[in-house]
Order: C-alpha cells, then structure tokens, then sequence
C-alpha cells in the first residue's frame, strides 16, 4: 500500500471523529474561530459519508473550516465554487487546465479528480480516460502518476522504464548510429503507454515492412515473412533481442522435418542454408551453392527441381543415403547384371552421358568386344543392343535390319550371316570360313588357276561367273568364240559338278563334209593342227605348217605363206 493512500485513511478516520463532534462542526462553520455561539446551520445527512472520501478527509484533518469551501445560504450548506479551490492552491490551479470539468470545459474543477462526494467520479485516471483510444491501460492502470504530474510543468514527465523493468534491450531503432546503424532504442518504440505489453508485436511492421518504413534496406522485411503458422515477428524473435543469433531455431517447431543432408554436409543442417528467415515458403535453389554440379538428370513429377529429384531435403533421414535408389523411380529398369550399381555406367549428375559414350563406356568392361567389332563398322554398341546397359542379353537384331540390300544379293544359300562369318557378332571381320566349308566340290573340280572363289566369286553377289572371264582371259575372249551366245561356258565350265567337263569336239559345232581346198586331205582332219579355239584364223603361216611338214622347211624359202600355193578354201 503506498505511502498517500494510508495518509488518505487515517485522515478520513480522523475527520470522521471530528464530524461526530458537534463542537468541531459548529468551530468549523464559523470561519473566523472566534468565540460564540454556532449559527444554526442545517448539516446534510449525507455529511457523515462524505468526510469519509479523501477530499473531506484531507481538509478536515487539516482543520479547513467548511464556509472557506462551502457557501451558506439561509442555513444551508451549498456546493463549492469550481473557483474555490484557487483560494488555497492557486499555484497548483493554474496548471490544471488539461483536468478542467467535462461539462465545463473552460473552468478548472479539482473535484473532477478529487473526490469530495461519495456520487462523484474522480480519484481514479481511467474513470475518465478509460475512452477509445486508451481500452487497456495493462500493469500501468493503476499507476498514472509514475509517469504522469497532474499539479506539474510539463504534466507528462514519464519516468525512465528500466526503473521498474529491468530490461536489457537490444532492440535497435533505425538511423540512430551504432553497428548496423541502430542503436538501443526506446521502449516507446515498440511499447505504448497505454497499451497491454502484448501489443507491442503489432508494431513491428512500423519499422520492418516496405520500403516506406525508412531505414536501411538490410533491415526491410517482405510480406513473404509472415503467413499462417509463422503469423507474429516474436514467433521466432525475442522482443528485447531481436539479433539473429537470439532468434528461435527452426527445429523447436519444426521437428518433424530435418535435413536429410546434415549428415554428408554440415552446411545443410542450418535451415537457413537453403530458407532466407524472412522468406522460408520460397524454393531453394540448389544451383545457388552448386554451381558445379550440371545435372542432365530430367525432373521428376512434383520434384520441382531435378536435384530434389533424388536429394529431398527433409524426406529422409540424417543417416540415411545421399541420394534415392535409382530404382525408387526405374523400377522396370532392369540392371546390367545381377548386383551392378547403375553409377556404373551412369556418373550421378550425367545420367544422360552414358548413351553418348556408346562403345566407350561400354569398353569399360567388355573391352574384347569392343576392339573386335569395331573394324567392321560394328563400333556402336547401341546399334545392335537396344538399350544395352538395361537389357544387354535381349536377342539382337537380324543383320538383314542394317544389312538387307547386302543379302538379297547374294546367294540363297549364303544369307545366314554366321555360315561365313565365324567370328560372331562382334567380330565380323575376323577371317570366315574357308569356301570348301560348304562347297567342297566345287573347289576339287575347279581346274588350275580357279581354286580361288574369290577370283571369281564375291560372297554377298551372285555374279554369273562366265561373265567376267574377260577379268582374266581377255585374249581368249576376244578370239573367234568369244562372241559366242552361251559365253566361254559353252565350252568351259569353272568347276564341277555342272556344266561341260572338258571343251566339245569342233565337230560338234563345225560340220567336215563339203569343206574346200586342203580340208579334203585325210591328214588334215584334226582341227587343232592348224586351228586355236580362242584365235580367230588358222595357223596358216609357213612356221604352223611346218609343225608338221618338217622336211619341206627348204622348200620355198622366201614364202611366208603355204596357203598362197595350196589353199583350203575356194
């Protein structure tokens, strides 16, 4: 209880003792003390009560007589003038003007505050000032003269609040110098006076919000910061701390989302890493920290990213792995082989990679292959395994797919590809099977000089062989049967087992009979003596004849000619 309330009863408990007292009422009347007898005033029964109230109490204990306040007319007692109590507090009066009567603004009525009638208001500030613009005074409601002097000059003279609240803010106020151009500021910056405590978190905004607010732009908050469950500045700030190693950790609400990557990276265990405090609904950009990392990978549904993709920041576990399990999105992938990790072939970030690479990423292991097949034009491993690194055993395609044009021209019996090429699918150059392999008769009836097919033969072409003798023969071709209908295989064949064996008889062709000149002659009648299968004319100079008419070689000399003297035609 403070020091003037109990000054205020133990005055009322004394000037309700006088007030029994007829005799201190009557000496109280008269005003000038003089000895008498008391004018016969009637005192109101409402007297007793009212000396009771702290107005009363204070003048009677000071034994003020009643007629230096109250008026008396024809024995009545009568309200004080608002003017009379100027009398005795003139000094105090006089500065009152901010407290004058409400239903007469103009005059200075004590009794608007000092209780003097038990009907009256005053004695309590919020009786009057309980208005709009003050609905809860809070702690301070019954402490208006710790700040306020109703008798002084100036009547607000609030005192320091640190003399009652022992706070240590480091609250800044902007513009006002110190680091980061604030400094401590004053509890009516955040606070007012007649306001709950509570309501100081509205004014953040005054300070903190757009670019109107004034001061520097690092100290600027965008609307993004609040939003439902992140509604007040003090959710995560400390009001008389506002710096930001004071504020609350994100993980004291939000437990049930930790940072998958705390484990591999003590920079992702901060959620500030990824979300700017006053903007924590935007979408993190991994590019931001991670300029080196080009992932080709595409984004998944939803991911929103391609990193979050396989790296979702709260979905896993510390412990857990780095990244999902390439099978979590490609479960009908099937691997390579049994136990094969897809960072095989795939390098995390570069998944696209590995079909670019082809035979190169595939040479990693089956380096054999790759070296075999790539003389052949057989160089690209995706050519012929669709897919390989996920379906490496499915049956490849025909060779007719790439090679169609090349099989059609060749023979029937030569368009099963592996009956030749020995070497497999991935060595189609390596040296085939030896012709024999199949035409083993062919070869043992071909005459000398044509036991190589590939002479004549080109082993994806059916090329009638006859044909092209002229590649080989072309003296014989150009002699008088090589313009015959059937080709040199009207006498020849290459080999077995169709065809003529051996060359026919000219008789076959060049009937004897009725032949001119010499051709009558018996000893003439092999045509090979005189005659070639592949020159057009006989041999009818005088060294053919001679072949057989040895002992002529004098006869004639000088003639080159035998014809010219025995002629075999007309």
């Amino acid at each position: 209880m403070s020091r003037r309330r109990r000054l205020i009863i133990a005055a009322a408990i004394a000037g309700t003792a006088c007030a029994l007292g007829g005799l201190a009422i009557a000496l109280m009347l008269r005003g000038d003390r003089e000895p008498g007898p008391p004018p016969a005033v009637n005192i109101p029964a409402s007297f007793a009560q009212a000396s009771g109230l702290p107005g009363h109490a204070v003048h009677i204990s000071a034994a003020v007589a009643c007629r230096e306040c109250h008026g008396v007319e024809s024995g009545e007692l009568r309200p004080p003038a608002p003017e009379a109590c100027a009398r005795c507090h003139a000094a105090r009066s006089a500065r009152v003007s901010v407290h004058a009567s409400p239903a007469a603004a103009s005059a200075r009525d004590c009794q608007s505050c000092h209780r003097f009638r038990a009907a009256a208001k005053g004695g309590d500030c919020a009786s009057c000032h309980a208005a709009a613009d003050m609905p809860a005074l809070g702690p301070h409601r019954d402490r208006c003269t710790d700040c306020h002097r109703p008798h002084g000059e100036p009547s607000l003279a609030p005192r320091s609040c640190t003399d009652c609240h022992a706070v240590a803010s480091r609250h800044g106020r902007p513009g006002a110098g110190g680091p980061g151009g604030a400094a401590p500021a004053d509890c009516l910056s955040c606070h007012r006076s007649h306001r709950p405590a509570a309501a100081a978190a509205a004014s953040c905004d005054g300070c903190h919000r757009g670019a109107t607010a004034g001061g520097p732009a690092a100290r600027q908050v965008a609307a993004t910061a609040t939003f439902k469950g992140h509604d007040r500045c003090d959710g995560c700030h400390t009001p008389h701390d506002v710096s930001p190693a004071a504020a609350r950790r994100c993980e004291s609400c939000h437990t049930g989302a930790p940072s998958r990557l705390a484990g591999p990276s003590s920079k992702h265990a901060a959620c500030q890493s990824c979300h700017p405090p006053h903007a924590p609904r935007a979408v993190p950009r991994c590019e931001s920290c991670h300029q080196a990392v080009a992932a080709d990978h595409p984004t998944p549904p939803g991911a929103g990213s391609s990193c979050k993709g396989c790296h979702p920041i709260h979905a896993l576990r510390p412990a857990a792995a780095v990244a999902f399990a390439c099978q979590s999105c490609h479960s009908t992938v099937a691997p390579h082989s049994a136990g094969q990790a897809c960072t095989s072939c795939h390098a995390p970030h570069q998944i696209k990679q590995a079909a670019a690479l082809g035979a190169r990423l595939c040479a990693g292991c089956h380096d054999k292959q790759t070296r075999a097949a790539a003389p052949s034009g057989h160089r690209d491993c995706n050519r012929c395994h669709a897919r390989p690194g996920h379906r490496p055993g499915a049956p490849a395609p025909a060779c007719a797919t790439c090679h169609q044009a090349t099989i059609a021209a060749g023979p029937v019996g030569h368009r099963e590809c592996a009956s030749c090429h020995r070497g497999g699918v991935h060595a189609p150059a390596a040296p085939r099977a030896a012709c024999a392999t199949c035409h083993a008769r062919e070869r043992d009836t071909a005459p000398a000089g044509h036991r190589d097919c590939a002479s004549c033969h080109q082993a994806h072409q059916l090329g009638a062989p006859g044909a092209d003798c002229a590649r080989c023969h072309a003296d014989e071709k150009a002699g008088r049967h090589g313009a015959l209908t059937g080709g040199c295989e009207s006498c020849h064949r290459p080999h077995g087992p169709g065809g003529r064996a051996s060359p026919p008889v000219c008789a076959s062709c060049h009937r004897r009979d009725g032949l001119p000149g010499l051709h009558s002659v018996a000893q003439h009648g092999k045509c090979r003596d005189c005659h070639r299968s592949h020159e057009r004319g006989a041999r009818a100079d005088r060294s053919g004849c001679a072949t057989c008419h040895r002992d002529l070689d004098q006869h004639e000399p000088g003639a080159r000619s035998c014809a010219g003297c025995h002629p075999f035609s007309d």
